[in-house]
């Protein structure tokens, strides 16, 4: 479980603690700060949605018969992006 947060949430503190509020993992009071924020705050909650997306569509892929050569093209993609390849 994380910690309570001591200071009114911030767009920052929300970031590191997303993936526990969307894993449940968060002590109620400040689940209830992160909820509280997403109220006001239109880009955390765009962010929010974002990652539960990115999420679903992880899992959708890692059930997939395509897999294998998906994960074989973003490791190419990831390392084309570093400036390395994809023996790195």
């Amino acid at each position: 479980m994380t910690a309570p947060v001591s200071e009114e949430m911030n767009c920052k503190m929300f970031v590191e603690l997303v993936t526990d509020l969307i894993e449940g993992r968060l002590v109620a009071s400040v689940r209830l700060e992160a909820e509280a924020h997403l109220d006001d705050c239109h880009g955390c909650t765009a962010y929010l949605q974002q990652m539960r997306h990115t999420i679903a569509g992880l899992r959708a892929l890692a059930v997939s018969e395509d897999f294998p050569r998906t994960r074989e093209r973003a490791i190419a993609v990831f390392a084309e992006l570093r400036g390395g390849s994809s023996a790195d």
